[in-house]
C-alpha cells in the first residue's frame, strides 16, 4: 500500500506521422503554405483531448467534455479506501488460514503414536 501514490515511469508510446504535425490549414489561406511543427510542439493534452493535469494518469483519463458536464468525485480517495478494505480482509483470512493450520497440525500430533 506504500506504493499506491507513487510515481511510475511513463511508457505511453504515441506514434505521430509527419502529415500530423502540419498545422491544420485555415479555410482562405493557401493549400501549399502549411508550416510543418516540430515534434517537441506537439500538444499531447490536444491529442488525448483532456486536461494537461490529467495527461499522467493512465487509466480514467476524462476528455475534456466530459470534465466540463459531469461532477468529478474524488477517485483517489475510493481506491485508496478499497485498497485498505481489500488489505484488512487479506489480513483476516490470513488469521483464519494460520488457526485452521494450527488446529490440523495439533490434531495430527495428537494422532501419532509415541
Amino acid at each position: 500500500l506504500h506504493f499506491l501514490e507513487a510515481e511510475k515511469p511513463n511508457r505511453h508510446t504515441i506514434f505521430v506521422d509527419e502529415d500530423d504535425l502540419e498545422e491544420p490549414q485555415k479555410p482562405g489561406g493557401s493549400s501549399s503554405s502549411s508550416t510543418p511543427k516540430k515534434l517537441k510542439d506537439f500538444d499531447v493534452a490536444g491529442y488525448f483531448e483532456t486536461h494537461p493535469a490529467l495527461l499522467k494518469r493512465k487509466a480514467n483519463r476524462l476528455r475534456l467534455k466530459q470534465l466540463q458536464t459531469k461532477e468529478i468525485k474524488t477517485v483517489q480517495d475510493a481506491g485508496t479506501k478499497a485498497a485498505y478494505h481489500e488489505l484488512l480482509q487479506l489480513q483476516e483470512r490470513s488469521k483464519k488460514l494460520t488457526r485452521v493450520r494450527e488446529e490440523l497440525e495439533q490434531r495430527s500430533h495428537l494422532r501419532q503414536k509415541g
